[in-house]
């Protein structure tokens, strides 16, 4: 003889519940807020990084022509790319909305300043960039008063 248990067996759930969904949505897009933010700074210190390396080039190539020739060049059309920089190009600024500032002595060939923006502002050391007939770099101690400027002026 079979008897009925008058006590039910509880059901076993197959699925979550919106709120457990929802819970686990917010949770991936913490996660993903946080990785796009250290994507996005990763790639400004990465540019910042070949600025620097870039404006060295150029400093390097003024260098080797005032060893050649006596004197800084007093136009940047002087600087012979295929001479002095080994990819043939003069160096460009990584992003199409910045460019990098090189200020020569026009008149007697003493000097130069070549200078490029961060994108990080805080960074470099420089609060603005040489204009006009000032070819020389304004230095500063990086931080809040520094405008971004990373700056290498003439060694000799």
């Amino acid at each position: 003889m079979n008897f009925v248990s008058a006590v039910s067996q509880p059901e076993t759930r197959k699925g979550f519940t919106l709120i457990e969904v929802m819970v686990v949505i917010a949770i991936i897009a913490v996660l993903m807020s946080g990785g796009v933010l250290a994507f996005v700074n990763a790639q400004k210190n990465s540019r910042d990084a070949r600025r620097i390396r870039d404006i060295r080039a150029i400093s390097q190539a003024l260098e080797q022509y005032r060893n050649t020739n006596g004197t800084y060049p007093t136009a940047a059309t002087s600087i012979n790319n295929s001479t002095y920089f080994g990819s043939g190009t003069t160096p460009t600024d990584p992003t199409a909305t910045k460019s990098y500032t090189i200020a020569l002595d026009a008149t007697n060939g003493t000097g130069y300043c070549v200078c490029a923006m961060y994108d990080v502002l805080g960074k470099g050391n420089s609060t603005t960039l040489p204009s006009g007939a000032v070819f020389a770099c304004t230095f500063a101690t990086p931080g809040a008063g520094v405008q971004g400027y990373q700056c290498i002026q003439n060694q000799q």
